[in-house]
C-alpha cells in the first residue's frame, strides 16, 4: 500500500490547552478521512494545507455545485448526495479522500 500523507511531529495549541503534541502517522491511498468541526472551525482551511486540491471534497463545494450559493441550506440534501457519489469514486479508483 503506497503512502497518500505522512504526518511528523504535529503539535497544535488551542490557547493554553495542547490538543496535539508531537503526533506522527500515515493517511494511506484509499482512505476516506474526515474532518468533523462546528461550522467555521477551519476544516477547510486546515484540509487545503494538507491535502491536494483534488482530494479535498467539502459540502460546502457541493453546495455550490448544486445551487451556486456554498451557504445554502435548502441544497444540502442535494449537495450531499453529490458528495457521496464523488467520495465513492474516488474510493473505487483507490485514491486518498478527505471530507
Amino acid at each position: 500500500m503506497s503512502t497518500g500523507i505522512t504526518v511528523t511531529g504535529l503539535s497544535k495549541s488551542f490557547g493554553a490547552v495542547r490538543g496535539l503534541n508531537d503526533v506522527d502517522g500515515v493517511i494511506p491511498n484509499n482512505s476516506l478521512c474526515a474532518l468533523v468541526g462546528p461550522s467555521g472551525s477551519g476544516k477547510s482551511t486546515r484540509a487545503r494545507t494538507l491535502f491536494a486540491p483534488t482530494e479535498v471534497i467539502s459540502s460546502d463545494f457541493c453546495r455550490a455545485l448544486v445551487s451556486d450559493d456554498e451557504n445554502s441550506q435548502a441544497a444540502t440534501n442535494d449537495a450531499f448526495e453529490v458528495l457521496h457519489f464523488i467520495a465513492a469514486k474516488r474510493l473505487r479508483a483507490g485514491k486518498l479522500t478527505v471530507i
